[in-house]
């Protein structure tokens, strides 16, 4: 296998999955990233103090060989040794934040907030499988949040304050059109409600499906979080004092609801999101990308 073809165009999934599925690839990755020391750029280490370092008894030309499989896509030798490429460091990473994971669970807890649609008070909780805000009663997901469980080493005020600002980012991320995991651009599809396999598709009335072909990172949005942020409604109600991009997604029912959405068409879409401020309305009218084509104040 040619790394240096690797380095420039990168592995398939399946290739780059079986490059660390060996004892002593895991090892060497852990090694490396062990060796970097919070402040610093990643570690430089001999190929004699890096065999010295891991954990299995394995002879030079067997571990010359394993490394030499990680070089080019996780490993990046230089003239002093070697360390971690990005995706080793991403890779590392993510096992680190998994070693964290025993004792995720939390909630669920009073957000103080009320649903929007049956007015009961929802709720957030932790667990490995994400973080979620949801109304308990009439079962409405407003939120539900893939976070590495690194997360639960803080509790009470402090970790509510650390999610809200994880959850804030991605879904920042997602509105803005870029994959917060590997920075590729989102495929944008606007899909019927009773499609998307989302939690009460009888209060939505359309979903929108942002997702990155590169990594398979995906998210469903309201068409009010992803129109929140143009300037046409930005600008609307920072002229009338209000600051949407400052204010939470939370305390904004046309961001988080469907209630001000009014899908127009479908075939091709087209969707039109009405919202009132200081005694003025805004209509705005977006096409399948959610390009804004159309808009008018009354």
């Amino acid at each position: 296998m040619d790394r240096s073809d690797d380095e420039e165009q990168g592995l398939a999934p399946a290739a780059a999955f079986e490059l660390v599925g060996h004892e002593i690839r895991a090892e060497i990755v852990r090694v490396l990233g062990d060796a970097r020391d919070e402040r610093s750029h990643p570690a430089v280490l001999s190929f004699s103090e890096l065999r010295s370092e891991i954990d299995v008894d394995v002879g030079s030309s067997k571990f010359n060989y394993h490394l030499g499989q990680l070089v080019g896509e996780f490993v990046e030798r230089r003239d002093d040794g070697y360390r971690l490429r990005h995706a080793g460091t991403t890779l590392y990473r993510t096992i680190r934040a998994r070693a964290h994971a025993e004792g995720a669970d939390m909630g669920p807890y009073d957000t103080g907030l009320e649903c929007y649609h049956c007015g009961s008070a929802m709720e957030a909780s932790l667990t490995d499988w994400g973080y979620a805000l949801a109304c308990p009663d009439c079962e409405y997901v407003y939120d539900w949040t893939l976070v590495p469980p690194g997360a639960a080493t803080a509790a009470g005020d402090e970790l509510r304050a650390r999610l809200d600002e994880y959850v804030r980012h991605r879904r920042r991320a997602f509105v803005r059109g870029v994959c917060p995991i590997c920075a590729n651009g989102l495929e944008t599809r606007l899909i019927d409600p009773s499609e998307a396999e989302y939690p009460r598709p009888d209060l939505r009335s359309v979903v929108v499906n942002r997702y990155c072909d590169h990594c398979t990172n995906l998210r469903y949005l309201t068409v009010g979080e992803v129109l929140r942020l143009r300037p046409v409604v930005a600008d609307f109600f920072s002229d009338r004092g209000t600051d949407v991009r400052a204010t939470p997604l939370w305390e904004l029912p046309f961001a988080v609801t469907d209630r001000s959405t009014t899908v127009r068409s479908t075939d091709p879409w087209e969707v039109e999101l009405a919202v009132d401020c200081d005694g003025d309305t805004l209509t705005v009218l977006a096409d399948s990308d959610l390009s804004v084509v159309d808009s008018r104040i009354d």
